[in-house]
């Protein structure tokens, strides 16, 4: 990387970045996801303070409501195809930098070796 011009270098750098942040990103959102289930018992143990519930006694009361349950297992899918996303999206700029990159290098050094002939 020694012969790069400046912008290869700050490609390289957001390259290099957007790879290393996709890595923290699938583990926030997929802590994320596992804090859906606190969170909903909370939801369910206010709710049954208001009197539209009984008290949940554990998590798998939760999914007892039919309701409950459906918005439970939507809301730790959002959360995981969220982190997903953001992960292959990070990993995407990552790898469409270094190829852009090495497509601008391969085609340098095709001309200079047709200048070299």
């Amino acid at each position: 990387m020694s012969g790069q011009n400046p912008k290869h270098k700050i490609m390289a750098r957001v390259a290099l970045f957007a790879n290393w942040l996709s890595w923290p990103w699938l583990v926030v959102f997929g802590i994320a996801a596992l804090l859906v289930l606190p969170q909903a018992f909370n939801q369910a143990t206010q709710s049954s303070i208001l009197g539209t519930l009984r008290v949940p006694e554990n998590y798998l009361d939760l999914f007892g409501d039919f309701n409950t349950a459906i918005r439970i297992v939507i809301n730790i899918a959002t959360q995981i195809l969220s982190g997903f996303t953001g992960f292959l999206t990070l990993q995407a700029v990552s790898l469409g930098l270094y190829m852009l990159i090495e497509t601008d290098l391969n085609y340098k050094l095709l001309k200079e070796e047709a200048q070299n002939e």
